[in-house]
């Protein structure tokens, strides 16, 4: 991970508290995302980097292989920012809203 991914991943933990009520949820970036429109979701997707695809699909989905080292370790290529991107899409509409 580069000096820049490292200062990324320290913003994007300090912006993203842990969720007490609803009120947060509608302020909090990672869930104002599921509440666009499909041609709003893509759109937002693109201004996203690759190491804030995978903060949000980590924080959405723990159990899921998205980390340099849990790919390495588990033997999948590593993640990239366009696969990123088509998952968080996927998984987003993927389900009635």
């Amino acid at each position: 991970m580069t000096a820049k991914e490292k200062e990324e991943v320290v913003y994007l933990r300090s912006i993203s508290p842990k969720i007490k009520n609803d009120e947060m949820k509608k302020n909090d970036w990672r869930y104002r995302i599921m509440d666009l429109s499909e041609i709003e979701l893509k759109e937002e997707l693109k201004t996203w980097s690759r190491i804030k695809c995978i903060f949000w699909l980590y924080w959405n989905d723990p159990n899921g292989i998205w980390t340099h080292s849990q790919s390495r370790d588990e033997g999948y290529p590593l993640l990239t920012t366009k696969t990123a991107r088509d998952y968080i899409f996927m998984m987003l509409t993927r389900e009635e809203r």
